[in-house]
């Protein structure tokens, strides 16, 4: 169910005029300092008016949507998993091919060494074996691709410049009570609670 938009005009002209009923607001006393936290309190409600009235049209949308994307993983899971599998075969051949090309390049190499030395010659032309990186068919191009990759095999030896502070264990921490922490600057901030 779409919300009507003359509904939403409606709450985006009393939000406008509400702005501009308010502009003037300032806090130079404690009586503008109260009345600040009034207003305050009455935006907040009416905020949270708003977000209810935005779930009663968006959860059965969001509701619709998480079961559709779930419906369709779950039809596509297995042409995932036959891609995935069908794939690893394919790296696995490729991967004995090129070992079987490159033990093939070096015993021509070595042959055309011998050969060399017996002709007495110092230059010679050694046939390359084909090692394509990209197979084309009529309906595909399958193109083998190397990336760099990293893991980490012993924590205690990644230089600093590669770590990462956990700040959300940092914020637990503090609130938890610790004061303390080398470099890291404990405070207190000041924000305002309305209810």
């Amino acid at each position: 169910m779409m919300p009507d938009q003359s509904k939403l005009q409606a709450l985006s002209t009393e939000v406008e005029q509400f702005l501009y009923e308010q502009q003037e607001l300032s806090v130079a006393s404690m009586q503008d300092y109260q009345s600040a936290g009034e207003v305050i309190k009455t935006v907040k409600d009416r905020i949270k008016q708003l977000e209810a009235k935005r779930i009663t049209y968006t959860k059965p949308l969001d509701e619709v949507k998480a079961q559709l994307m779930a419906d369709f993983k779950k039809i596509a899971k297995p042409l995932v998993e036959f891609v995935e599998s069908t794939e690893a075969k394919m790296l696995t051949w490729y991967k004995e091919e090129q070992k079987r090309k490159a033990e093939e390049q070096a015993k021509i190499d070595a042959a055309a060494l011998e050969q060399a030395k017996q002709a007495g010659v110092s230059e010679i032309v050694v046939p390359v074996v084909e090692q394509p990186k990209t197979v084309k068919t009529d309906y595909a191009t399958v193109t083998v691709k190397k990336t760099w990759k990293a893991e980490v095999v012993n924590e205690a030896e990644v230089p600093r410049e590669y770590l990462v502070v956990d700040q959300v264990k940092i914020n637990a921490a503090v609130r938890a009570g610790t004061r303390e922490i080398p470099g890291v600057k404990i405070y207190q901030a000041e924000s305002l609670a309305t209810r």
